[in-house]
């Protein structure tokens, strides 16, 4: 039961946050860029967007009918809470190691360009600021430091600006 309960409330939240998250997917879309550490950025915010739109394809069911169907059925779980079960499943096995990695290379990479690092903090979507994690690096590469900085012009707006106003 709680894994019904569990997957609505997800479903929820993610139906919720879905056109904040499709803005911040769409202005990322309109920066060009030549930069791989920053198209995985981006690559990493549609894969949070693709998780997001299969988790929120569970319609909205209320608890209380399936939990008294569940108990009159001798308690054996009905399709909407083995369709629950599935998706909870689903969103419990999601290991977004490699999409933080990707998050936290493209924010050190920001803030090489010239971007401020409490506006650059932001692009991982988090509401407060938190330690970023580690990744390997073997110092400066090619496209560090001027040349970067001239590939690399900044955006004219916040791309991330509608996710920030979400909060």
């Amino acid at each position: 039961m709680f894994e019904f309960v569990a997957a609505h409330e997800i479903a929820k939240l993610t139906r919720i946050l879905g056109p904040a998250l499709t803005r911040t997917v769409t202005a990322l879309d309109g920066v060009q860029t030549a930069d791989p550490v920053l198209q995985d950025g981006r690559s990493a915010w549609h894969s949070v967007r693709r998780m997001y739109v299969r988790i929120a394809t569970l319609s909205h069911t209320r608890p209380c009918p399936v939990m008294r169907d569940y108990v009159r059925s001798d308690y054996t779980p009905s399709r909407a809470m083995q369709r629950a079960s599935r998706v909870f499943r689903l969103a419990m096995r999601w290991d977004t190691t490699e999409i933080d990695l990707a998050m936290a290379k493209a924010i050190a990479r920001m803030v090489a360009l010239g971007v401020p690092a409490e506006q650059a903090d932001g692009f991982d979507g988090e509401i407060e600021p938190a330690v970023k994690p580690e990744y390997p690096g073997k110092g400066k590469g090619k496209r560090d430091g001027k040349a970067a900085r001239a590939a690399q012009a900044p955006a004219p707006s916040n791309p991330l600006a509608s996710l920030i106003a979400a909060r």
